[in-house]
This record gives structure tokens, C-alpha cells and sequence, in this order.
């Protein structure tokens, strides 16, 4: 992890960036909700082989935003050592802006992950549970120390497309919209009338 300059507990001077840091605590927020009373049984449970368990729906998360998240690290402190400062309001390309309303939920079509993010499995709940949590606060300190650059300038190279490079606004946009995707596909899971009980849903 790339050390960020000491500035994360100022205050945020960017409308966008506390729009950002509200979106983050929001995705935590609901995905401790989904996941906090599963047990083992129904955090790796499929109702078909070829769909995720909600296990395989965080793991991929955090596949994507290990790299993710380092690779934003990596642009704030570029922007930052080469002085791309603005205020904003910014404007991000019509072509990024038509990935990121695909990208968010509900899914208009089924995504193939790269064989890089396809997730693992059998991991415990609180293993899988608590490198998400600790990503998000990855993503908050970075988003903090981002405060007072220039989000459409500072440029980051795409963890899933080779060669495309988006502006670092766009970047946080998109990575909550992945999030809140398979937050989106956790949830619909849950509702399955095939989902497995509790125990105490069990015994009553």
C-alpha cells in the first residue's frame, strides 16, 4: 500500500469528494447489514453451480479492489507531486459516463469477470467480511487525501480493461457502482425462497 500525504483528517473542501465518502460509508453499510447474521452454511451457499454464492460475491469485490484501490493510491499521489489541483465541478467524458450507468445496478446484462477476479471460495465469513471493511477504509483515505485534486485530469489505468485509462473521479464512481452491483446480486440472493434458514429460523 502506498503511504498517502498527511492531510485525511481536514476537512473536505470537494462537494464531490463528500458525495464519494457518503457513497463508501453507505456500501459498508449495506453490506454489513447483508452478511452479519449469515453463518457458514448460508454465506457459501449456491442455489445453482454457475451462481455466485454471497461468499464469491465479496471475494470477487475484493479481488477487483485490491488492485483497485492501489492503483488510485498510486494516482493521488502522482496528482498530488505534480501539483493538479482544482476545485471542480468537473466534467468526465460521455464514454465513461455510459460505463459507469452500465456498471450500476440493477445488472442489464450478465458480466464474465476476468479469470484474475474470479473469485475463490471457502473462505470464512469474517476473513472475507473483514479484508472488505478494511478495502473501504483503504478507499476512504484515499478519496480524503484526493480532496482538492483535479478528478478529471489525474488519470488511472482501468483494473479490468487493458489500455483504458479513466479520469480518478470517474475511477471512484465507477468502483462504488461495481459495489453496489454485487451488493445488488447479495441482496436478490437472500430472497431466494431456497435460501438456507438460520438455526433459530430452524428450530422455531
Amino acid at each position: 500500500m502506498i503511504d498517502l500525504p498527511a492531510r485525511t483528517t481536514n476537512p473536505i473542501a470537494n462537494a464531490e469528494i463528500e458525495r464519494l465518502l457518503y457513497q463508501t460509508s453507505v456500501v459498508k453499510l449495506d453490506a454489513q447489514g447483508l452478511t452479519a447474521t449469515l453463518d457458514e452454511e448460508q454465506f457459501h451457499w449456491k442455489p445453482t453451480p454457475k451462481v455466485w454464492s454471497v461468499g464469491e460475491c465479496f471475494e470477487h469485490l475484493n479481488a477487483v479492489n485490491r488492485l483497485w484501490i492501489a492503483r488510485l493510491e498510486e494516482a493521488v499521489e502522482q496528482g498530488r507531486a505534480q501539483h493538479l489541483l482544482a476545485h471542480g465541478p468537473f466534467v468526465y467524458g460521455c464514454f465513461s459516463r455510459w460505463l459507469l450507468a452500465k456498471i450500476e445496478p440493477p445488472p442489464k446484462r450478465r458480466l464474465r469477470a476476468p479469470s484474475r477476479f474470479r473469485p475463490a471460495a471457502g473462505r470464512p465469513p469474517a476473513e472475507v467480511m473483514g479484508e472488505f471493511l478494511q478495502l473501504h477504509e483503504r478507499l476512504e483515505q484515499t478519496l480524503r487525501a484526493a480532496d482538492g485534486l483535479d478528478l478529471a485530469r489525474i488519470r488511472v489505468p482501468s483494473p479490468a480493461f487493458r489500455g483504458l485509462r479513466f479520469s480518478l473521479g470517474i475511477s471512484f464512481w465507477m468502483l462504488l457502482a461495481h459495489d453496489r452491483r454485487h451488493i445488488y446480486q447479495v441482496r436478490e440472493l437472500r430472497k431466494m425462497p431456497a435460501f438456507p434458514k438460520t438455526a433459530l429460523e430452524r428450530s422455531a
